[in-house]
C-alpha cells in the first residue's frame, strides 16, 4: 500500500509519509477492522445461541411431562376465569376449557359457574 501512496521514495518527506501511514494503520484502521469483524461474529453467535435455546426449549416443552400418565392442569384465575387443560400420555393436548368471569348479577354468575363445573366433571369422568 505504501508503494502506491509514496510515488517518490527519494523525497525528504517520504519517511514522514511512511510513518504516518504505519501509525494510522496501527491506531485507526486495524482496530476498526477488528471491531467490525468481532461485532459481526458476536451477532452471529448470539443469533445461533438464541436458535439453539429455542429448539431446546421447544423440545422440553413438547415432551410428555410424565410418560404413561394423563395430566389435568387447572388454573383457578379469579379475574379471567378458571381454565382447564388435559394432556394425554404422549403429551398431546386433549381439550382446553375456560369459564370466563363476567360482571353479571350473582345469581346468573352462579348458574354459569355451575354449568362450567358440570362440564369440567364431564371431561374428567371421560378420562
Amino acid at each position: 500500500m505504501m508503494k502506491k501512496e509514496i510515488s517518490n521514495t527519494n523525497s525528504p518527506s517520504a519517511p514522514y509519509v511512511k510513518a504516518a501511514i504505519e501509525d494510522s494503520y496501527k491506531r485507526f484502521i486495524a482496530p476498526a477492522i477488528e471491531r467490525e469483524i468481532r461485532s459481526e461474529l458476536t451477532e452471529k453467535a448470539q443469533t445461533q445461541a438464541i436458535e439453539i435455546f429455542g429448539e431446546n426449549l421447544q423440545n422440553l416443552l413438547l415432551q410428555a411431562p410424565m410418560k404413561g400418565h394423563v395430566i389435568l392442569g387447572l388454573d383457578p384465575a379469579y379475574r379471567t376465569g378458571c381454565k382447564l387443560a388435559i394432556i394425554d400420555e404422549t403429551g398431546k393436548c386433549w381439550t382446553k376449557q375456560s369459564s370466563i368471569r363476567t360482571k353479571e348479577p350473582v345469581t346468573l354468575s352462579v348458574l354459569k359457574q355451575e354449568q362450567h363445573s358440570r362440564n369440567y366433571w364431564k371431561i374428567i369422568r371421560s378420562l
